[in-house]
């Protein structure tokens, strides 16, 4: 069976300020985001999370109770913007705002899942398959408007510091743009708050995946292989969520609160349990 190990990474944008979403469809906000309980954190490249300066700080809190961007366009940036102090889960409170996101995740996850415990020729022939993986990860970030960038990592087992796979689209107004970052892994393997995600993935602080049993009736095929075998599922508590922040381009902040949502997929071990690396 395969050992090839993976992770779906996506970037949404899910609010421009707390104000525009008080009304009666819209999830309450009060308690949770009240002021008083909420900061502004900058994530530093070595994953430490310092104070901004009071101009940067007013600016994004103005932005996030009020939606108005015009003192955020007035300071300039070098680093993002993290929300902390939110009460309760952040991601319980914004989750109706992105289900639609989240359906594409685990719809998307439980695909590959499918794909490589069922396949166990899918690790030699990553490279073989690249188109497909091309067109999956653009299918990815077209799943829902909110999605702005998707990412898809395979790992390879035999060299746990690297990953054999990294592919990212971006959506740019009408295009998608796809990149190949296989050969700028290092960046997965540092533990800074911008790739805690992967980490929390990799050295397997999620739970574990939902065990189903197959049973194939496809008499007509000369596959599967057997009649009877084990698959392994994600659902919604499997996904990790970010903090809310501000991303930080061209030294100016992007005016909409971002938040990241990953997954694993795994392939089985020979004993057919899932692993992840």
């Amino acid at each position: 069976m395969s050992l090839l190990r993976g992770a779906l990474l996506l970037l949404l944008g899910v609010f421009a300020g707390i104000g525009g979403l008080q009304n009666p469809r819209k999830p309450d906000f009060s308690r949770e985001w009240n002021g008083s309980q909420v900061s502004m954190l900058l994530t530093s490249p070595d994953g430490r999370l310092d104070k901004p300066d009071p101009q940067t700080s007013e600016a994004a809190t103005d932005f996030l109770y009020s939606g108005d961007a015009s003192k955020l366009g007035l300071v300039n940036c070098s680093r993002r913007v993290e929300i902390r102090g939110v009460n309760g889960d952040p991601a319980g409170s914004l989750h109706p705002l992105v289900h639609g996101a989240i359906d594409t995740m685990i719809h998307a996850t439980n695909f590959l899942n499918l794909i490589f415990q069922t396949n166990d020729i899918r690790e030699s022939s990553v490279k073989e398959d690249i188109e497909w993986y091309h067109a999956l990860v653009r299918s990815i970030v077209e799943g829902d408007v909110q999605i702005y960038r998707a990412m898809l990592i395979l790992d390879v087992p035999t060299r746990p510091s690297k990953s054999q796979l990294i592919l990212q689209a971006t959506k740019q107004e009408n295009e998608i743009h796809l990149q190949e970052l296989s050969s700028n892994s290092e960046f997965l393997e540092n533990q800074t708050a911008d790739n805690q995600w992967f980490n929390g993935m990799k050295f397997q602080m999620t739970p574990y995946p939902n065990k189903r049993i197959l049973n194939n009736d496809l008499t007509t095929l000369d596959t599967p292989k057997w009649a009877q075998g084990d698959s392994y599922m994600i659902d919604k508590g499997h996904i990790k969520w970010s903090s809310p922040f501000l991303d930080c381009e061209d030294y100016k902040f992007i005016p909409n609160w971002m938040v990241t949502l990953s997954s694993a997929f795994y392939g089985l071990k020979p004993d057919l349990s899932p692993e992840f690396k």
